[in-house]
């Protein structure tokens, strides 16, 4: 535990590496019981990859294309229990100390974990909406 007066243990750094190497370490916190933050580091599998054949310097080579994106340490999770599963990919960066009732007031709402049926996503994806998570590419426009 540490104030924010103190100076915090936790790793710093332009990328999630450091992070990675904390979760290995032997001070890796654990989710042991409600309230505890943690920021997702890691993906629970590998990224799967596919070969794609692109022009290169007027040749066409084929190159490894990376499906997905690794997490970057921007997103995080508060537990309502103890969530060992999440000690493989989250690393717990602190607790929270008030509020807690607005924590369980959000966990109680509806949530959709699979929505892919949705006509929503499905109109997403047909007119290359990122956020349906497919599409055309080539149609997404600048990023």
């Amino acid at each position: 535990n540490f104030g924010a007066e103190q100076e915090t243990p936790i790793a710093g750094g332009d990328g999630i590496d450091q992070l990675e190497v904390e979760m290995e370490g032997e001070a890796a916190r654990h989710h042991s019981g409600e309230g505890d933050v943690s920021l997702v580091v890691r993906t629970e599998k590998p990224l799967e990859t596919k070969e794609k054949l692109v022009a290169y310097a007027g040749k066409l080579v084929t190159v490894q294309e990376t499906l997905g994106e690794k997490p970057n340490g921007t997103s995080f999770a508060i537990t309502l229990r103890a969530a060992p599963a999440l000690d493989a990919t989250n690393l717990v960066i602190g607790k929270v100390v008030s509020g807690m009732d607005v924590v369980r007031a959000v966990g109680t709402l509806p949530s959709v974990k699979d929505n892919g049926e949705s006509g929503y996503v499905k109109t997403a994806k047909l007119i290359g909406d990122r956020r349906g998570g497919g599409g055309n590419p080539a149609l997404w426009g600048p990023p």
